[in-house]
């Protein structure tokens, strides 16, 4: 018999099924904060991720009772065990076995709540299993969204590249940069607001160039936003 439980994610599925234990394979879930999703119709991922006071990601492994959080792609996500304390409730545990959060699966709305902040995540509607570098291509959707609702193309039309392949994130090390990616290709572009316009410039460092080096771009596209 199939029973709901919740177990609990540097840089870019309304269905519960990641939370039936059965004998079925159990591949997880990812999650991104309502907040943060909200933020991205008219902002950039940099912005949005400092704006939220909680993590922006989630990734759940229901196989082996793990949760990891995130903020920023281009960072190394904290991972955690959970408990569960009764039908849909999990607390979060720390690693000196305090309780850092609890979590609460209504609907298909999941609620991280950690002191006096709560947080409402939905799940990835692009990756449906436990993937911990979902949020390359949550970024690029929910982007894409953005721009189709201004009457623009979306990104992978604008650069011209297959948007399977196509990742954006945040980088925070190099000074909050909004970063465009293709996986496989040393391909980059920045993406930043300034006035009343987005504008996408291409990098165009060198493969060669020190990583220390700043980042040099050509401008490509601007659109009033």
């Amino acid at each position: 018999m199939k029973k709901i439980i919740i177990v609990i994610f540097c840089g870019i599925a309304v269905f519960v099924e990641s939370f039936v234990e059965s004998k079925e394979k159990d591949d997880g879930s990812s999650w991104i904060n309502v907040q943060y999703i909200e933020c991205l119709k008219n902002h950039l991922p940099c912005e949005c991720a400092k704006n939220v006071e909680t993590n922006v990601f989630l990734s759940i492994d229901t196989k082996n009772h793990v949760i990891m959080l995130n903020k920023y792609g281009q960072m190394e996500p904290y991972i955690y065990h959970i408990r569960k304390i009764k039908l849909n409730e999990y607390e979060v545990i720390n690693w000196d076995e305090s309780i850092l959060a609890k979590l609460s699966l209504k609907n298909d709305t999941l609620y991280f709540i950690s002191g006096s902040i709560h947080s409402k995540f939905i799940q990835s509607e692009i990756t449906k299993q436990y993937d911990i570098q979902h949020y390359y291509k949550d970024n690029v959707y929910l982007l894409n969204k953005a721009f189709v609702a201004r009457g623009y193309p979306r990104l992978e039309q604008i650069i011209n590249h297959n948007h399977e392949s196509l990742g954006c994130d945040c980088n925070p090390w190099i000074g909050n940069i909004n970063l465009l990616s293709v996986k496989g290709k040393p391909l980059l572009w920045v993406i930043f607001m300034a006035n009343d316009s987005l504008y996408i410039e291409k990098v165009i460092n060198k493969e060669d160039n020190d990583p220390d080096d700043p980042i040099q771009t050509a401008k490509f596209v601007s659109y009033k936003w």
